[in-house]
């Protein structure tokens, strides 16, 4: 541990991790929505609490934890995608599920975009959880009714995560790296959710590397660890896979010669 930290042992404790807890697989959203949200109030409570609506929220949550962006100031929630055909899928399956948003789908700065303007939805994702602004500089933690929720809803929510920040397969290295960034006073909550991700995968009898912490000049600490090995991309590839992420998707299927993830598996 090169780095200047205060709390040195609990973050060397965190980086070689390599027992988990057993994971719950009943916690809900129910006991987790925010009151007086007039998104909820749009559809309606039974609507958000069922089990197909729940799991579509976790892949929001995913996605705007990694690659996703709510304002500063609540008022619009932005999706990056590399391929268009991703970003057509995800806009096609969020209207399948709030048909009474409005999507934006562009293109600008090498990637395409979906935006919504609603103070309503941004609002409903931040008291979930999924912090504003530039998350490099804001701890989160993934929502109990995510972490020890059904297997669908972790399912869900992996497969989003890596579709935003895996790594894609290539040169048959037989390893997925994941990283993310937070600057030096929050890498504590950096590793607590790389740590969280690692046992929901353990969960899944999928095994990773310890935590590489690492810093470059003028940047942000990045926490980084792997999925190595043929046996474990193969457990990867049938429980969890690449979520409106095709190209990465078609990547880890060509190197373990398999057979097309259905995007619908989510969901049945």
């Amino acid at each position: 541990m090169p780095y200047n930290f205060l709390n040195r042992e609990k973050i060397i404790n965190l980086i070689v991790e390599n027992k988990f807890e057993d994971l719950r697989i009943n916690e809900t959203i129910n006991n987790h929505l925010p009151n007086n949200s007039n998104f909820i109030n749009k559809y309606g409570l039974n609507y958000i609490l069922e089990e197909k609506i729940g799991t579509f929220i976790g892949i929001n949550i995913g996605f705007l934890m990694c690659d996703g962006h709510l304002n500063k100031d609540l008022s619009q929630v932005h999706y990056f995608f590399n391929q268009k055909e991703d970003a057509e899928s995800f806009k096609s399956d969020f209207l399948s599920i709030f048909n009474q948003e409005k999507l934006l789908l562009n293109y600008a700065a090498c990637c395409y975009r979906v935006g919504i303007c609603s103070r309503d939805l941004a609002g409903f994702f931040n008291l979930l959880g999924v912090p504003e602004g530039n998350k490099v500089h804001k701890p989160f933690l993934i929502p109990t009714w995510i972490y020890n929720g059904s297997n669908l809803v972790k399912r869900a929510f992996l497969s989003t995560l890596y579709g935003n920040e895996g790594s894609k397969p290539q040169d048959n290295r037989w390893r997925i790296q994941f990283v993310l960034s937070k600057t030096k006073e929050h890498v504590p909550n950096l590793l607590e959710f790389l740590t969280q991700i690692r046992a929901m995968l353990n969960h899944f009898d999928i095994s990773t590397s310890h935590i590489q912490l690492r810093k470059q000049k003028g940047r942000a600490f990045s926490g980084r660890f792997y999925i190595k090995g043929k046996e474990n991309l193969t457990k990867f590839y049938n429980e969890i896979g690449f979520l409106y992420a095709s190209e990465k998707q078609r990547a880890l299927e060509q190197i373990l010669k398999g057979k097309v993830l259905k995007r619908d598996m989510l969901y049945d």
